[in-house]
């Protein structure tokens, strides 16, 4: 009975002494490829699927599909280059031997002059009519598809003539 209980302990201990050198094996791998085992799993925690050799990213279901506008606070550049054509206003037009357009910005205490293919902040004057000024505005919509489109804008004030 002696040697029944002995082997069945020399038999659990083998067991474990077979387990321990596995682990050891397990962990002594080449270096090239614990950095692909890590790899795998950084794949399958990140927000990037890998499929047949081509990374496909995911959208993050979180953010919201509708960017946010900028905002007064946001530093401009001086000048024409600086002028955001939702905040305009055509006070004038003055004609000459060429059409000038005379706007100002909210925010802003001053006049600007603007002709013909004048560059804006966010597009360009496309062209000045008698009683409007047309805008080429860029923009983006709200997947971030960058689009252009045309903005009329008329001259202000009720004591408008010409």
């Amino acid at each position: 009975m002696k040697q029944a209980a002995f082997r069945v302990r020399g038999l659990v201990m083998s067991a474990f002494l077979l387990a321990g050198v596995g682990l050891l094996l397990g962990l002594a791998q080449p270096p090239g490829v614990q950095a692909q085992a890590a790899a795998g799993k950084e794949a399958k925690k990140g927000t990037a699927k890998a499929t047949e050799g081509r990374e496909v990213k995911l959208r993050d279901p979180f953010r919201s599909l509708v960017r946010k506008e900028e905002g007064p606070d946001q530093a401009l550049p001086p000048g024409k280059r600086g002028l955001v054509i939702s905040r305009l206003n055509v006070n004038g037009i003055v004609a000459g031997a060429e059409r000038i357009a005379v706007v100002t910005m909210r925010g802003r205490n001053r006049a600007y002059f603007l002709r013909e293919r004048d560059e804006l902040y966010d597009g360009h004057v496309a062209r000045i009519t008698e009683d409007n000024v047309v805008f080429k505005e860029r923009a983006t919509d709200a997947f971030g598809t960058p689009y252009e489109r045309e903005v009329t804008k008329q001259i202000s004030g009720s004591g408008a003539k010409r």
